[in-house]
């Protein structure tokens, strides 16, 4: 196995700045989740993977909304990540070995 792809909807390479408590809070979680995976991806590209990321942006963010779980917001976000997805992967950016790609 060569090749590793992280899709991770609880992390965020491109976070928003919300200016409501709760949101802020969320937000600085998924710094902290964030942080931890990029250094895993960092550990797999030490071993030679060639490592693809791939988080919310902001758009994103706010169409999930805090709770990941909600199923009236399942297909709006799935159309947003359709639409976003494809040009996140068209517009790659490396990041300590890793190729990070946001949806925006």
């Amino acid at each position: 196995m060569r090749d590793v792809y992280l899709l991770a909807p609880t992390a965020s390479t491109e976070p928003d700045h919300p200016l409501l408590p709760y949101l802020w809070w969320e937000r600085r979680q998924r710094q902290v989740i964030t942080y931890g995976l990029l250094r895993q991806a960092e550990v797999l590209c030490a071993q030679g993977k060639h490592v693809t990321v791939l988080t919310p942006g902001p758009r994103g963010l706010a169409a999930m909304g805090i709770n990941l779980m909600d199923r009236q917001r399942r297909e709006a976000v799935m159309e947003l990540s359709l639409r976003t997805s494809a040009d996140a992967l068209r517009k790659t950016r490396r990041c300590r070995g890793a190729t990070v790609f946001h949806q925006r």
